[in-house]
């Protein structure tokens, strides 16, 4: 055990990933969650570890069924669809989590929140669309089961042949969710 004491709480972040770097270097999805945590309240922590056990799971389901490269290629696309842009760089894309959801403990759950919608709604996708499924069920007009089953069918093409897809999939489930 190494103890740093620390000038600021802010600065832990720094200090956290300087004494990594001759480990395995940290990821955007470690950056993330690691954020999360320091910035919430104590009563807050294990309630966000747990959402956090969630993400990777549904992460692992998304790379595992080839929705994803990898868990960063989610939050690359996640933190892009909501300001429309293209940025590639960990550091931009950090700042754009930070701007929108690191306000507080709200903010951080409603990032929490967001992201496993997403990870549902693949998972949705994913599950036969033929048969019973969940999201399909909340329509009660057989027309209306018809044309989402059909808009899913789309989608699920959409995504398989485009990549960018993916930021127009996100955003709109983000934005749009279904009523239940």
């Amino acid at each position: 055990l190494i103890e740093i004491p620390l000038q600021s709480h802010s600065d832990s972040i720094q200090i956290f990933e300087s004494i990594n770097n001759r480990g395995k270097p940290l990821n955007i999805v470690d950056k993330l969650r690691y954020k999360c945590i320091v910035n919430t309240t104590e009563d807050n922590v294990n309630f966000i570890r747990t959402k956090w056990k969630e993400i990777y799971s549904g992460l692992i389901f998304l790379v595992e069924k080839k929705y994803l490269k990898n868990e960063d290629d989610f939050f690359k696309i996640f933190l892009n669809s909501i300001k429309g842009s293209n940025k590639t760089k960990e550091d931009e894309l950090i700042e754009i989590f930070e701007e929108n959801f690191l306000g507080n403990n709200q903010t951080i759950l409603n990032f929490l929140d967001e992201v496993l919608k997403i990870i549902g709604f693949y998972e949705i996708l994913h599950s036969s669309i033929d048969s019973e499924n969940k999201f399909i069920e909340l329509f009660k007009d057989s027309r209306e089961k018809n044309k989402v089953k059909g808009i899913l069918r789309l989608l699920t093409k959409a995504i398989s042949v485009s990549d960018n897809s993916r930021f127009m999939l996100f955003h709109v489930v983000s934005k749009y969710p279904p009523k239940e």
